[in-house]
């Protein structure tokens, strides 16, 4: 699941639905375990988690996108949302959203997937990296499940 800063996890896509367990735990199981275990951190200004979101001209998913990642139970987190020269109504929809852990970026031209993340992450301040897709949404508990096993098996 996880290498170096990356985080990965359960999250949905449009027409997917999953029941997933880690492990043979089950989701409820560790959220239940991991808010006890994530009531023991205290609130740092530095975000713990950085989400990278590239986009490109994804409009059609991106509210409940950015909704999915507004409502998740773990708060401590940033959001740098790379715009990869959309033209569609990407950066309008983005700008709607009023929350001060959601940080725009504007690429000077369009690049590949992977240097546009690199780009992304060279503006990060979290300890940890999670990436998330314009047409991806995640269950409100997933940055908490997904931190708590990690730091709990991985000892990260």
């Amino acid at each position: 699941f996880s290498t170096g800063r990356c985080l990965a996890g359960p999250y949905s896509a449009p027409g997917i639905n999953a029941t997933v367990s880690i492990d043979g735990f089950s989701l409820n199981r560790l959220a239940t375990r991991s808010r006890f275990f994530l009531s023991t951190f205290k609130s740092k200004k530095k975000p713990e988690i950085s989400i990278i979101m590239n986009c490109y001209n994804g409009e059609q998913y991106l509210r409940k996108s950015l909704s999915s990642i507004i409502n998740q139970t773990y708060k401590n987190w940033e959001l740098i949302f790379w715009d990869n020269c959309s033209t569609d109504q990407s950066k309008k929809i983005f700008k709607t959203f009023k929350d001060k852990r959601l940080k725009y970026f504007k690429s000077n031209k369009y690049q590949k997937l992977y240097k546009a993340r690199n780009n992304a992450i060279k503006k990060s301040k979290g300890r940890y990296i999670s990436f998330i897709d314009t047409d991806d949404w995640w269950l409100k508990n997933r940055l908490t499940i997904q931190f708590f096993y990690d730091i709990h098996y991985f000892r990260l």
